[in-house]
């Protein structure tokens, strides 16, 4: 009996290409997960004997402003009493993160240790949960942090503004797209593909050509084949069906049959103590 084992080379090509695009998203997310740059907003102040330039980064953790005027300084803070909305869209971010690593891991798996339905299954079920909570995270921050934008510009009075998602927003989103749009639909692909039988030799059984002799004629006897032994005495001739299979296993040992026209009795003692003699 074969046992259905796993490994690289039996992997199916939707699976392999699938956890590279997987891997490779995860990194592009903590990246954005890390940078304090999901917004920017740009100010500048000119007059006749200054320029000013001015600018504020929003991230996940932390918020840092910077000046500009002869070289540019920034004083960066981590983020503390923020709103609802902001920690939701710090929740999600995480859970997303989790998701991709819990995924990874089953990929992991999958790849270079065993392959089942349910492992394959539960890695396509992680994957979409991963893919809901970073985009779900995204829209909140956007939506949101454009309102907040919006009143801080009417606040300060600044003519000259430029607010803008910043470059860690993007790389979520990237991360996010990767993972929705190319690694789930290659793990679906990876679900149909029939998983193939083990090829570990430990787990073979091999085939066995049987030979025994018979009064001084060698006989073999091929897999699944039934021979006639021809019967000396005139008797009925007898069928014997040898076993062809069996894992690392002997030929039964060669044992006379009356019917051959063998005398297998043993010889009769005698009280005199002299051989038997017919």
């Amino acid at each position: 009996m074969m046992a259905r084992n796993s490994g690289l080379t039996i992997s199916s090509m939707s699976l392999k290409i699938g956890t590279l695009l997987l891997f490779a998203g995860f990194i592009i997310h903590v990246v954005g997960f890390s940078i304090a740059k999901w917004a920017s907003l740009n100010m500048s102040h000119s007059s006749n004997w200054l320029s000013l330039q001015t600018s504020y980064h929003v991230g996940l953790w932390e918020h840092c402003a910077c000046v500009k005027i002869i070289g540019k300084q920034c004083k960066c803070l981590r983020r503390d009493g923020d709103q609802a909305w902001f920690k939701a869209v710090q929740v999600m971010e995480t859970l997303g993160l989790i998701g991709l690593v819990f995924t990874g891991i089953i990929c992991l798996i999958l790849v270079c240790w065993r392959q089942t339905k349910a492992l394959k299954k539960l890695n396509i079920f992680s994957i979409l949960c991963s893919s809901v909570f970073i985009i779900i995270g995204l829209i909140i921050f956007g939506v949101e942090n454009a309102n907040n934008f919006n009143a801080l510009v009417e606040i300060i009075g600044a003519k000259d503004t430029d607010g803008k998602p910043g470059t860690s927003f993007f790389l979520c989103t990237v991360a996010a797209g990767v993972s929705l749009l190319a690694c789930l639909p290659l793990f679906l692909i990876d679900l149909k593909t029939q998983i193939p039988e083990s090829t570990d030799p430990g787990h073979q059984m091999y085939q066995w050509t049987v030979q025994y002799s018979s009064q001084g004629h060698v006989m073999s006897v091929s897999p699944h084949q039934v021979h006639v032994i021809p019967d000396v005495s005139g008797q009925q001739p007898q069928t014997s069906s040898v076993p062809a299979y069996g894992p690392y296993s002997v030929p039964p040992p060669y044992t006379p049959q009356a019917s051959w026209g063998y005398n297998t009795a043993s010889p009769p003692p005698q009280p005199d103590g002299i051989p038997y003699k017919e």
